[in-house]
This record gives C-alpha cells, structure tokens and sequence, in this order.
C-alpha cells in the first residue's frame, strides 16, 4: 500500500465535503434518511474535528469524530472506493483515538445492511447493540437496522 498520511482538515474543506458526500451518495443505493440532511444536521453539535487520509498529497479518505471527554463518537467516515481494503478506515480512526489523551474508547453507527458492521469488526470494533431506526429507511421502504460498534482504547502504560 501507499505511504498513508493522517493529517488534520477543516470539516468544511471542499475536497472533504466532495469525499463524504460522494461515499455516502452511493449508500443512497441501500438506504435514505427520513428527515431531510439540512434537519440531521441542524440537530448537530458543531464541536468536531476532521481528519484526512492523503497519498501523494491527495484525500483519499475523511473521518470526523466527537470527543465528550471519555469517549470519541465517530460521526463519519468515507473512503474513496479505489482506496478501500487497504487499511485507510483503521489509521483514520487510529489517529482519531491518539488526538485524544484521555479517550477509553470509541464508538460509531452504521447500518447493517451495508456490509459495514464486517468492516469495523476487522478494526477490532464490537457490536453493542442493534436497534430498528427510525431516522433510516432502506430502498425497499423497511426500516434500516441500525448497530453501535464500540472499542476500548488501550493505552501503553
């Protein structure tokens, strides 16, 4: 794999905001939000922090997390598909889990029918819970099943 560089970008970088829509523009195939994004959004704290994989000098995967001082809620993350399956999801959320000192441990959502829950468990995330949601739908009008992944941080003594 290429050398990989996790660095920090603003949230609103517009190469940022082009990789996150466009990764999830294609789960549109599996599932939509019922409410539209202007109110998901407006529901938000805007007290996160983004962070980019780069190759050459070029984002190729974006990640942005939360930290409640205990725990880092990864909020997205999306990885150009001519880069996935080569670790770039784990050394974003990796350094994700470094940027905060005082972390024990890190959790995330996706939906199950993506495929994604086997994505995170390769990371080393377990499954907390899975709930119908209410909030996603999938294309054939049932309800999305929602799962919380979480993992321990585990700091070198």
């Amino acid at each position: 794999m290429n050398n990989v560089d996790i660095v920090p970008v603003s949230s609103e970088d517009t190469v940022h905001k082009a990789l996150q829509h466009s990764c999830f523009q294609a789960l549109r195939n599996v599932y939509t939000p019922r409410q539209t994004v202007h109110q998901i959004q407006k529901n938000r704290t805007d007290n996160h922090q983004a962070f980019g994989a780069l190759i050459l000098g070029t984002l190729v995967g974006s990640l942005e997390a939360q930290f409640d001082g205990h725990s880092v809620s990864i909020r997205s993350v999306a990885v150009d598909h001519k880069y996935r399956k080569q670790g770039i999801a784990g050394k974003m959320i990796k350094a994700a889990m470094g940027s905060y000192a005082s972390a024990q441990s890190v959790s995330l959502w996706c939906v199950e029918q993506t495929g994604n829950v086997s994505v995170f468990e390769k990371i080393g995330f377990k499954v907390t819970q899975r709930i119908e949601s209410d909030i996603l739908i999938l294309t054939d009008g049932s309800p999305a099943i929602e799962v919380q992944m979480t993992i321990d941080v585990k700091r070198k003594e």
